[in-house]
């Protein structure tokens, strides 16, 4: 199996653990960890990768909105994925700005659909995860709040906003606010699992 976009290769005791023989891939692989190629998914593939391919299984976790070239990723996806074979891909749909300036994208589902037929997969499964309290949680834990002069007013509304939007995001975290249904089209993210035919 593959894994694109390895990091740290957090994964691979639990895959090692069911039986797959574990290759790491990365734009900077960690020096630290090891055993990983250093590629990124949508430039040319190195040849002792391709060599090593083609995988039974990709996963490719929280990477796609960092790669500016969705086209050449998913034909490289393609590439290193055997027939029959599976790839698991999940990328945030609402998240703040990470890794910039490699931070591209929040695609929907039909994004990732497009895609994915494009470069020859069938789509096995895809769905949207976390609902409009998970939007609201992510929101508050990134947000911070200051006044917006240094009057006593403003400092005041500051510090009630600041303490309202804190409690707020502990009820959120204990999930005491989950006995209320916050509706909409708000969701925070996507997990897909595609085929190879």
């Amino acid at each position: 199996m593959l894994d694109v976009g390895c990091g740290r290769q957090p994964f691979r005791r639990v895959l090692e653990g069911y039986g797959f023989e574990y290759f790491g891939m990365d734009v900077q692989p960690a020096d630290d960890v090891g055993g990983a190629f250093a590629a990124a998914i949508d430039a040319p593939l190195p040849p002792d990768l391709a060599a090593e391919g083609p995988f039974a299984f990709v996963l490719c976790t929280e990477v796609l909105e960092h790669v500016a070239d969705w086209a050449a990723a998913f034909a490289n996806l393609s590439r290193l994925t055997a027939p029959g074979g599976k790839v698991l891909v999940t990328c945030p749909h609402f998240y703040p700005l990470h890794e910039e300036p490699y931070d591209f994208w929040r695609p929907t589902p039909h994004a990732l659909r497009h895609f994915a037929e494009a470069a020859g997969f069938r789509v096995v499964a895809l769905e949207k995860v976390g609902d409009a309290w998970d939007v609201l949680g992510t929101l508050l834990g990134a947000s911070y709040v200051v006044p917006g002069t240094w009057s006593w007013r403003a400092r005041l509304a500051s510090a009630v906003v600041r303490r309202g939007t804190r409690a707020v995001f502990h009820l959120l975290c204990r999930g005491l606010l989950r006995r209320v249904t916050l509706g909409g089209k708000l969701y925070l993210s996507n997990v897909a699992v595609l085929e190879r035919p």
